[in-house]
């Protein structure tokens, strides 16, 4: 348990982990993720002790405990739905070639390898155990089916409680049960009240911290859903799902067969979800991330695809060849993520273009992610100014002109703004130039700094191109404080600044 500890003694000294509920602080991600580490942290920290290690939770054997807990539940996962396929008569060489393709070919080897500290591929293998379960009781009414199936949706909860949506998919459940007996006893064990531990684990814990057992898990966070972004969550370059992970797509024609078509109700109404949140695209990730979860339902019907194509010469050598070719593709994308030729955020079709089968890390850095950006309702400035003068850089001018500005008195502490700084730049690439704001207090104690970088892209010299950056303020910042807005010529380039401005906004979550 994280509770308050004594140097947060502001709210703007809060870690970005914790929350607040009636004068109640508490972790706000839910307990399942570290459920599924912990046993990789204890044999880690044996090893430690074993080996006479000092304590240290970033050392080596930790990383090394939680790839291995990463690789063995992306493995557990595939386990799992090459057993639930194989209830609806899909061999199992198919379905491990098919859902080794897909493996490869998306975001789920990503998260279960390099990234085995996120609650990806853990959602991922719960979810495929819930499928798995579900459909095996349904075919062989047996309770440790049943179990497995509570179990894995309550721990599914537990790591994510967006993961509810999932009960959208039991049409698609009761449709696989017409082959079967209609009505039948649902047995009952004392033992599937285990199966509802993660749930109960979740509950006390939420009581133990915030006094409730359901406090507001993001209270200053929510959905818009009037301004969905669905077209951009699906091909869009930023996260795009289909545009990242094609052979995705080839797993929803795979929904098309008669067996599998409910599950385009779930699929649509989780888009629908995951779009309309304020930060649809999920900050900093390898593609689209929160569908990794639900790649066993993508497994389905990519299997589907290629059980049915199996059949026609014609169409079976296409597909093996895509499968090879989006399997080489996501290997060198994950290459340029790892190697920062890709940035984690802000992709565009221009920067796609521009990195377009880059391997030579000479690449790395140049291009970077997008100005920060607010999805929520602008309200008028309560502060702005504008300077329309030529600064030229150099090898020899490291910074810029110092734009400094006291914070007006109708600005109020807890509320939250946003805090711009526009120009123009042309000559040279900026490529590691930046926009940097500093906050300072009294006896110019510096409060709170950030920066941003002035060109997302290496440019063509000698034309003027916009340039932005973006910072939400610290919640608490009193009147009489001072904004500083400074250009730092990081890597002593070659480049002329023009039309400065700087605005500072307040912005809201809802109307």
């Amino acid at each position: 348990l994280l509770w308050a500890r004594p140097e947060w003694n502001s709210r703007a000294s809060l870690p970005h982990y914790i929350s607040e509920y009636e004068q109640r602080r508490y972790n706000k991600y839910t307990p399942g993720t570290a459920v599924c580490m912990a046993p990789a942290f204890l044999a880690a920290r044996m090893w430690q002790k074993l080996t006479s290690h000092p304590r240290n939770l970033f050392g080596k054997s930790f990383q090394y405990a939680l790839l291995l807990n990463g690789v063995f539940f992306l493995c557990l996962g595939l386990w799992f739905v090459v057993s639930l396929l194989k209830l609806t008569g899909i061999s199992s060489e198919t379905a491990l070639i098919a859902n080794g393709a897909l493996t490869f070919s998306s975001n789920l080897i990503f998260y279960a390898v390099h990234e085995p500290a996120m609650s990806h591929v853990y959602s991922f293998t719960c979810i495929a155990g819930w499928v798995y379960g579900g459909l095996a009781f349904l075919h062989h009414r047996k309770s440790k089916h049943l179990f497995l199936a509570l179990f894995m949706f309550f721990m599914a909860i537990a790591i994510r409680p967006f993961h509810l949506l999932l009960l959208f998919a039991l049409p698609w459940f009761m449709h696989q049960a017409k082959s079967t007996r209609r009505h039948f006893p649902i047995p009952f064990s004392p033992l599937f009240v285990l199966a509802f531990l993660p749930l109960l684990l979740v509950l006390i814990l939420n009581y133990l911290q915030a006094g409730t057992i359901w406090p507001p898990q993001y209270p200053e966070e929510g959905f818009y859903f009037s301004h969905p972004q669905l077209v951009e969550l699906m091909i869009g370059f930023r996260k795009g799902l289909f545009t990242w992970f094609p052979l995705t797509l080839l797993a929803v024609v795979g929904w098309t067969h008669k067996q599998h078509r409910w599950l385009f109700l779930w699929f649509f109404i989780t888009l629908y979800f995951l779009s309309s949140w304020w930060n649809w695209y999920y900050g900093d990730s390898f593609g689209l991330r929160p569908v990794c979860d639900y790649l066993a339902f993508f497994m389905v019907g990519f299997v589907a695809l290629f059980h049915q194509v199996q059949a026609h010469r014609i169409l079976r050598i296409p597909l093996f060849l895509a499968m090879i070719f989006f399997l080489a593709w996501n290997t060198l994308l994950n290459f340029q993520y790892l190697n920062g030729i890709l940035p984690p955020d802000g992709m565009t079709a221009e920067k796609a273009k521009f990195v377009a089968g880059k391997v030579s890390l000479q690449y790395a850095g140049l291009v970077k992610g997008e100005p920060q950006e607010i999805y929520g309702y602008p309200l008028p400035p309560v502060f702005a100014d504008s300077k329309d003068s030529l600064i030229s850089f150099s090898a020899d001018k490291e910074y810029g002109p110092v734009m400094d500005y006291t914070v007006p008195e109708n600005i109020t502490n807890g509320n939250r703004y946003l805090a711009s700084l526009i120009c123009e730049y042309k000559e040279g690439t900026a490529s590691e130039a930046l926009l940097t704001l500093t906050i300072f207090g009294k006896n110019e104690q510096v409060l709170f700094w950030d920066n941003g970088c002035v060109t997302p892209l290496p440019r063509i010299k000698n034309q003027w191109y916009p340039a932005s950056y973006n910072c939400i303020l610290p919640r608490e910042i009193s009147a009489g404080s001072k904004i500083r807005f400074v250009i730092w010529n990081k890597g002593k380039q070659k480049f002329l600044c023009r039309k400065m401005a700087a605005v500072i906004q307040p912005y809201a979550l809802s109307k």
